[in-house]
């Protein structure tokens, strides 16, 4: 039992100790991230997705992403693209939380009938556990509203992947 708690131990001070660098967004860093996992919208569907992130600053940066994903037994797919604003918690620990805002253009195509293209206000937020200096586990949580036309819809995605940054 002894030599358990003194693996974790050993462990968790890696995953939290400061090795001297800072991990997260920084200034001129690129990052680059890819997953996949549940679409909650109107029942619960497959989804992938990626994007990039880019730092404009130690605690901010720029996002774009895009998703696809399929509902309703294959019969409808829907198509998103979009960026905003991201900050992180840019800190010397590994596990560095971050917050997403912006917007998204989503393309829903039922098929052999046709689509339509809705604008989504998106939100989100999310883990990034660093493995290595620069690879690490991507854990994401993002909420969306639809405006316009077709708006007054809610959706949310829960992703799992991994992800690259440069610094």
């Amino acid at each position: 039992m002894l030599r358990v708690l003194i693996l974790i131990l050993v462990v968790t001070s890696g995953v939290f100790a400061s090795d001297g660098d800072s991990y997260g967004l920084q200034r001129g860093s690129v990052g680059a991230y890819v997953g996949g996992g549940p679409w909650v919208s109107y029942g619960t569907h497959p989804q992938i997705g990626g994007g990039m992130d880019f730092g404009l600053a130690k605690y901010v940066g720029l996002y774009a992403g895009v998703g696809e994903g399929l509902a309703y037994r294959a019969q409808v797919g829907t198509f998103a693209a979009g960026g905003g604003v991201m900050i992180a918690a840019t800190n010397k620990s590994r596990i560095v939380p971050f917050a997403k805002f912006g917007g998204t253009y989503n393309r829903t195509t039922v098929f052999g009938v046709g689509g339509v293209n809705i604008p989504v206000i998106g939100y989100g937020g999310g883990v990034d556990a660093y493995c290595t200096r620069h690879f690490g586990i991507h854990t994401g949580v993002s909420g969306g509203r639809s405006v316009g036309r077709f708006g007054g819809g809610n959706s949310a995605t829960v992703s799992f992947g991994v992800f690259y940054r440069s610094k």
